[in-house]
């Protein structure tokens, strides 16, 4: 006959199976086998260690990415803006051009300020953002408080 004991592992969370010696004694394909539910709790101090540099690790490396890649975005900015900004100082630009100048320096403009914000947030992950507080001028539309 077939038996089969179970005993549940006290937390459920994490548990490791382990193969008994049943399963060496009837071989690999064995269908009979005895298996073990070891509970695992809690996470040894080194294996805790280990995954916080695992994550800081991740972490410097994302922060990394994205000044790199703010960087390499903004540098292409600098030369259209200029130059979409001399262009528009040209009085003998017909208005339909000058509207799509004007439209570039606008699309222009926001992604730069996009790629400033994605550097403000790998400023502040390092803690190397500097706020400063100050008064600001209220345009119409805007609600005062929460």
């Amino acid at each position: 006959g077939l038996g089969l004991l179970q005993t549940p592992p006290l937390d459920l969370k994490q548990f490791e199976v382990i193969k008994g010696s049943a399963s060496t004694l009837y071989g690999g394909g064995a269908i009979a086998g005895l298996v073990n539910l070891v509970s695992k709790t809690p996470l040894e101090k080194r294996e805790l260690k280990s995954a916080k540099e695992v994550a800081e690790k991740a972490n410097q490396a994302k922060d990394q990415f994205l000044a790199t890649l703010s960087y390499e975005l903004r540098t292409p900015l600098t030369p259209v803006l200029s130059t979409v900004s001399s262009m528009l100082t040209d009085r003998e630009l017909p208005p339909e051009v000058k509207k799509t100048f004007e439209m570039i320096r606008r699309n222009v403009e926001l992604e730069a300020r996009l790629i400033d914000d994605l550097l403000d947030l790998t400023r502040i992950s390092r803690g190397q953002l500097d706020v400063g507080v100050g008064a600001v001028e209220r345009k119409p539309g805007m609600s005062v408080g929460g």
